[in-house]
């Protein structure tokens, strides 16, 4: 089964169309979209929407359907997932340094807030962080 067709039955499971007229509906814009939500999964879906590959009006409404179904079941990870995971199971990658840096950018952040902390766009890049490639690359949209 090709990755446009395993990724086109899985939206129409949650009732999103291709091309549709629903607010929740997508339009591709670069067919490569397809292989790379099935390698990358959640992360390519994410940026493939934050490169401009598809879009849709209501992302917020997409991202429920999407997430009801639980695509994680229906799309296997890629070699390079399943060896990254490995990996990091075995290897820590954050040290004193790197754990010490990301709490003062996170705190600092939120202590010398102004009017923009209140904000979605603050909430999503300070409260959250870019670990989440979907709110991420939401934000990034909506400020183009």
């Amino acid at each position: 089964m090709s990755a446009e067709v395993l990724i086109r039955e899985l939206l129409d499971a949650a009732g999103i169309e291709v091309g549709g007229s629903e607010l929740w509906d997508i339009t591709v814009h670069d067919e490569r979209v397809w292989d790379r939500i099935v390698r990358d999964r959640e992360l390519g879906f994410g940026e493939s929407y934050q490169d401009g590959w598809w879009d849709c009006p209501r992302t917020d409404l997409l991202l429920e359907r999407v997430l009801q179904l639980n695509p994680n079941e229906h799309i296997s990870p890629s070699p390079m997932q399943v060896a990254q995971t490995i990996l990091s199971q075995v290897t820590n990658r954050q040290n004193l340094k790197k754990a010490s840096e990301n709490a003062s950018a996170h705190y600092d952040a939120a202590t010398t807030c102004t009017s923009e902390c209140s904000t979605p766009a603050w909430f999503i890049r300070v409260a959250i962080g870019p670990t989440l490639t979907i709110l991420k690359a939401l934000r990034t949209r909506s400020s183009i």
